[in-house]
């Protein structure tokens, strides 16, 4: 009984919450995002290109890798059409492996830093934006490791951003996007 009433008081929150702000939508003049989240995750397997699980990877059975970061994106509106979008995260990874030599690669620092703009143009119940970023690296070594902070190269990216409300109420709506990206 315990776990339904847990999942009802979820379900209640979740419907209760505002509207979102994602995507396509820009921020208000001098309307501020801030989000801090933070993640881990392990593998000691991989799946292999018949779909079926495997042991370590694809070069050594007793690989294992781990990460722990914490990820930061930040949304300012400069104007009610225009926002100034930065997002980073601070990695710690671990890799241990035997193959070869074997090893232990430990890697910690900031990852490449992403900063942009997204421009909205129309902004009513359809929303129509779009986005321009780059993504920076922050000087940590690119072909040292064989864990990388990032991919170690400025990237540029272009996307059209289009969402809107859906009718079935609740805060519901819908976001897609369509983008190209240019590796350096």
């Amino acid at each position: 009984m315990r776990p339904l009433v847990s999942a009802v008081a979820a379900s209640a929150l979740l419907l209760a919450a505002g509207a979102a702000h994602a995507g396509a939508w820009t921020r208000p003049q001098w309307g501020f995002y801030l989000r801090l989240a933070s993640k881990y995750y392990q593998a000691d397997q991989i799946f292999e290109s018949d779909g079926e699980r495997a042991a370590g990877d694809w070069w050594d059975d007793e690989a294992r890798f781990r990460e722990l970061s914490w990820n930061l994106i930040a949304e300012l509106g400069v104007l009610d059409q225009l926002t100034v979008l930065f997002e980073s995260s601070a990695r710690l990874m671990h890799s241990d492996y035997t193959a070869g030599m074997g090893g232990n690669v430990r890697v910690a620092g900031l990852s490449d830093v992403i900063l942009g703009l997204r421009y909205g143009p129309y902004q009513r119940d359809l929303v129509v934006a779009a986005e321009a970023r780059v993504a920076i690296p922050t000087g940590y070594p690119r072909d040292e490791d064989r864990v990388r902070l990032g991919n170690g190269y400025v990237n540029g990216e272009f996307r059209a951003l289009f969402g809107g409300g859906l009718p079935l109420g609740f805060g519901n709506y819908f976001d897609t996007a369509v983008g190209y990206r240019v590796r350096g």
